[in-house]
């Protein structure tokens, strides 16, 4: 599908400016490219997941290159990692501002702990739209559990655990061929 680099940059700087960042904000991502603009199947999207989180650098940013790049290219990879940053950079640089010089005030303090609140929310329901796609069956249901109760309250380290959870799915999620 051809899409325009202003539409591409319009998409997603409205992701820049709805999507708090981290990993669970892909489905946000998603739900905008391949099911609302239809731009990218959602098979091609989740393999651009795959390798967006084996590179190094920010998840989402990786997603959203990706999907610029496989739209239009260089240019399109260029372009949305710029629309995707730009949004986050200015909001932050202002909320510094305001926080270096009103910081002391109570109500101004109070205000920075009920954003990190409602950002909390955010990432919550994102993951859980992320983890519909994804978590299909009473075994992933477990091993996402098994790997959440690992994370929240045995502090496992990030890449054992990963690395424990592919295990698990290559033991238990394989078709009777032995594909995964």
């Amino acid at each position: 599908m051809k899409v325009g680099l202003l539409a591409l940059a319009r998409t997603i700087l409205y992701l820049g400016m709805t999507t708090y960042g981290g990993p669970a904000m892909a489905w946000y991502i998603k739900a905008t490219v391949v099911k609302k603009k239809g731009w990218l199947p959602e098979e091609q999207f989740m393999e651009g997941m795959a390798l967006a989180q084996m590179v190094p650098g920010p998840t989402m940013v990786n997603i959203v290159s990706y999907v610029g790049y496989r739209l239009r290219g260089w240019p399109g990879l260029l372009l949305s990692m710029a629309c995707y940053i730009a949004p986050s950079f200015i909001l932050l640089t202002i909320l510094t501002a305001i926080y270096l010089a009103y910081g002391e005030i109570p109500l101004v303090r109070s205000i920075f702990k009920g954003l990190a609140a409602v950002v909390a929310a955010l990432i919550v329901h994102a993951s859980f739209g992320l983890g519909k796609s994804v978590v299909t069956n009473i075994t992933t249901v477990l091993i996402a559990g098994l790997s959440s109760v690992m994370l929240l309250f045995f502090r496992i380290d990030t890449v054992l655990l990963i690395l424990t959870a592919g295990a698990l799915g290559f033991l238990f999620l394989r078709d009777k061929d032995g594909k995964a």
